[in-house]
């Protein structure tokens, strides 16, 4: 009997004291929030925020996100938000584990909050350590979810768009399912341009071979394909330039594609699209496939050739189109095909203008390192051009750029 009316008694005594202690809290928390409100009016000025920073306000407002109340922690985001924006402020939050503790409000119901929490954590991405903390704390997922958020899709693609920088987290997207949202977003866009947001981040993602198995899937590319080509879109087909790269089963599926491929290339106006079109052609390094019957069935030979004189296009789009003969020359047919036409000769003249061009002058050499494995051109490149004078441009050049110089050991 004693013992019963004493534990009532505790309990009491203890509802008592927990009311006391929410009460307490309570006002705590108004104080708090009236306090950080007037030191973030006053901080709009820089050397009164720099004065704040030295006295420790970086750390107040960190542990303040362990609070529950709305309101407060809405204020406290919104200030480390505008701390953000210095350097050494966010090395001073990542050494005292911010992202861990944005980690506990996301997600959350409160809208507001969610939402000034993203853009605090889009401020902080543009740090490489601080994105390692994000995925290594499990953020991926959360955000990725945060995709079918109308109020908040646009801050998650730049976030993921940061994230995917970063070859190793680019993996990462496999085990989530961002690929199949991005890609919904893409083919349902109702608009003539895709949101760079969203288009950056598939083209960075499509850099992985896995993820671009992932957008291959079922009628993926052949989708995809058909979006880029009906909004004749650049950064599109930069993506699906990016799938194409990646050897295996996926080069395969462009087969279909290179009547439409080959059309853009010739008819386009925009050197952005050809440019692109340009990359995915040159990177089909089929065995199989008959370089031959597509330079004679869509004339490239004399759009090449064209290209190929020195002032007659942009360097980008030069740089492409040796690419491509570089990709076309690994067929003995095409390689006689390409000798004919007097193009060996292009590219050396070629050579000579471009001597201080790293990659064009490294893909030239590429294209003349295939060529010597076929017995026409050979005998082209020995006897009717003046090799010679190359050989000493590529002399010259070998001390002078590193970055050439694995290509130029392959043709010593």
């Amino acid at each position: 009997m004693y013992s019963g009316a004493s534990d009532l008694q505790l309990k009491r005594d203890y509802d008592r004291s927990y009311r006391k202690y929410q009460s307490l809290l309570k006002k705590q928390e108004q104080l708090l929030r009236v306090s950080f409100y007037l030191l973030l009016n006053l901080a709009e000025e820089t050397k009164v925020e720099m004065k704040m920073k030295n006295k420790g306000i970086l750390g107040m407002l960190i542990r303040t996100l362990e609070r529950e109340n709305m309101e407060l922690l809405i204020l406290v985001v919104s200030f480390l938000k505008k701390l953000s924006i210095y350097v050494e402020n966010k090395e001073e939050m990542r050494e005292k584990h911010i992202i861990e503790k944005l980690g506990g409000i996301i997600p959350c119901d409160h809208e507001d909050l969610l939402n000034i929490t993203l853009r605090l954590l889009l401020n902080l991405s543009f740090d490489s350590e601080m994105r390692s903390q994000m995925i290594k704390l499990g953020l991926l997922p959360k955000f990725v979810a945060l995709l079918d958020n109308d109020n908040h899709s646009l801050i998650v693609l730049c976030l993921l768009y940061h994230i995917s920088m970063d070859d190793k987290a680019k993996s990462m997207f496999t085990y989530t399912d961002c690929i199949p949202k991005v890609m919904k977003l893409v083919l349902s866009n109702p608009g003539d341009r895709i949101d760079p947001e969203l288009v950056a981040l598939c083209i960075n993602l499509a850099c992985n071979k896995r993820n671009s198995q992932i957008i291959c899937e079922g009628s993926g590319l052949r989708l995809l394909m058909r979006r880029a080509l009906s909004l004749r879109d650049p950064l599109l087909l930069k993506m699906i330039r990016n799938i194409s790269q990646h050897d295996g089963p996926t080069k395969a599926f462009f087969i279909e594609f290179i009547s439409d491929i080959a059309e853009v290339i010739k008819q386009s106006d925009d050197e952005d699209l050809v440019l692109e079109a340009l990359g995915i052609l040159a990177n089909l390094t089929i065995p199989d496939l008959d370089y031959e019957l597509i330079l004679r069935e869509y004339k490239f030979i004399p759009w090449i050739k064209e290209r190929l004189q020195p002032g007659a296009a942009e360097d980008d789009l030069v740089l492409e189109v040796v690419m491509l003969v570089g990709t076309v020359a690994t067929d003995d047919a095409c390689a006689a095909m390409l000798a004919k036409s007097g193009i060996i000769q292009c590219l050396i003249e070629l050579l000579n203008a471009k001597q201080e061009d790293d990659e064009i002058v490294c893909q030239i050499v590429y294209v003349f390192y295939q060529m010597v494995f076929h017995e026409a051109t050979r005998e082209v490149i020995i006897r009717k051009t003046r090799i010679l004078s190359v050989y000493f441009i590529l002399s010259s050049i070998y001390f002078m750029s590193m970055p050439i110089q694995p290509k130029l050991s392959l043709i010593s």
